[in-house]
């Protein structure tokens, strides 16, 4: 009976130790729902969002970003006219990094000109 205690024991504490070791084997994963790659941006202002697990440290553009307790990020970003490219990396604490470049487009901006028109009343001041 304590054979069978003593193996059942230790089939579980392998097995537990082999789902935890899991995370470390597969180093930092990063995900991203937002923007899309290729995507064209239409607001000067913009969100990225996304994942990232089992990561010690996150960059956006080589900026510190930071995570919630569901490994959630999500960063206002202003975007400039024309094609730009947005690098996020990740870390995890024995180093290893994944790095995922973003290329967005931006439609430049018109050179229309805008002429101002000043109206002016053209009140005959003899028929008030």
């Amino acid at each position: 009976m304590r054979l069978i205690i003593f193996s059942l024991a230790l089939t579980l504490i392998v097995g537990y130790s082999a789902f935890q070791a899991k995370n470390l084997l597969t180093g930092p994963t990063l995900s991203i729902e937002s923007p899309i790659n290729g995507e064209t941006i239409n607001q000067e202002m913009f969100r990225v969002k996304g994942e990232a697990h089992n990561i010690s440290h996150i960059t956006l553009n080589d900026s510190q970003i930071f995570v919630d307790e569901k490994g959630v990020f999500e960063e206002k970003i202003i975007a400039s006219s024309g094609y730009s490219v947005l690098k996020l990396s990740v870390t995890d604490r024995f180093g290893r990094t994944k790095t995922r470049f973003i290329e967005i487009s931006r439609p430049e901006e018109s050179d229309q000109v805008y002429a101002s028109v000043r109206l002016q009343d053209n009140v005959d001041k003899n028929n008030l």
